[in-house]
């Protein structure tokens, strides 16, 4: 991915005319000529669109939570949050916590809740909120994801809305799951849960 960047083809000089026909067979010239190259692997990175998985685990932080409003009831719909976590490369073994040593980044999620803890309590299923998540690594590259969330051993749907650093063109989708708990707690006001560890899946696409 680093270096990529997306090129776009230049126009014809005013005036010029090209037959659709010849237009389909120079076409058809590119792609092939484009298929011996990456044959012979003289295509770079830059010069294609490219896919790519990128698999990460977040251990989050829950001496880092914070809500907007804290009472006696609970949260409400429409309070908002935030949080910090660290982010791990899957190596087999996930993070024990926050504090567990290689973290390569720092996690945020900021969101808002979409039901209240009066609801949840009551047997309402998930999602619970809606959040943005941003994947801050130590090398100074950085990945946007918007979606819904909330609810463990579910796998929730995320798309990629930006970055910078290797992930300046970063487009696709994801998912978010939450696949245990760690020793951290949210303080939820009348409740205190634990905080969570999660694994995310993307395809990036350029």
């Amino acid at each position: 991915m680093e270096g990529y960047e997306r090129r776009e083809e230049e126009e014809g000089s005013p005036g010029q005319r090209v037959p659709r026909r010849a237009l389909v067979r120079a076409g058809g010239a590119v792609i092939g000529a484009a298929t011996a190259l990456v044959g012979s692997r003289a295509v770079h990175a830059e010069d294609l669109p490219w896919v790519k998985t990128l698999i990460l685990e977040v251990a989050g932080d829950g001496r880092t939570w914070a809500l907007s409003t804290m009472r006696p009831e609970g949260f409400k719909r429409g309070d908002t949050f935030i949080m910090n976590g660290r982010i791990y490369g899957t190596g087999g073994v996930g993070p024990s916590g926050p504090d567990t040593p290689g973290s390569m980044g720092t996690w945020i999620c900021r969101g808002m809740f979409v039901k209240s803890l009066e609801e949840i309590a009551a047997g309402s299923p998930p999602p619970f909120i809606t959040a943005t998540e941003m994947f801050l690594f130590d090398d100074g590259s950085a990945l946007y994801t918007e979606g819904l969330a909330g609810g463990p051993g579910m796998k929730f749907s995320r798309t990629i809305t930006g970055g910078y650093g290797i992930y300046r063109d970063a487009r696709g989708q994801g998912t978010e799951e939450e696949v245990a708990a760690n020793m951290t707690t949210l303080d939820m006001g009348p409740v205190k849960v634990p905080a969570a560890n999660f694994r995310f899946v993307f395809t990036l696409q350029g």
